[in-house]
């Protein structure tokens, strides 16, 4: 088991209206937005890396972290442990 993080939705565009992925991860993706920064996003990953088997990308956010995956059960311990 593994965590991949997909290197091509990584770019952030800023659009008028708002912020979006760039470009947009696939639809059968499920997304959560976190209230942890950046830095304790990687730290966890990192920490729980094997025990996902898991393809993922991320971006900051005004309020955190926003997070797609293919894997639903990744994202919810994701959102269980950092909000």
């Amino acid at each position: 088991m593994s965590l991949i993080e997909h290197p091509d939705y990584w770019e952030e565009r800023h659009p008028d209206h708002g912020r979006t992925w760039w470009p947009e991860p696939p639809s059968h993706w499920d997304r959560v937005t976190l209230k942890a920064m950046g830095v304790s996003f990687r730290n966890w990953t990192a920490t729980n890396a094997e025990m996902f088997d898991a393809t993922y990308a991320w971006h900051p956010s005004p309020s955190g972290v926003r997070v797609a995956s293919d894997n639903p059960h990744f994202l919810f311990h994701l959102k269980m442990s950092l909000g």
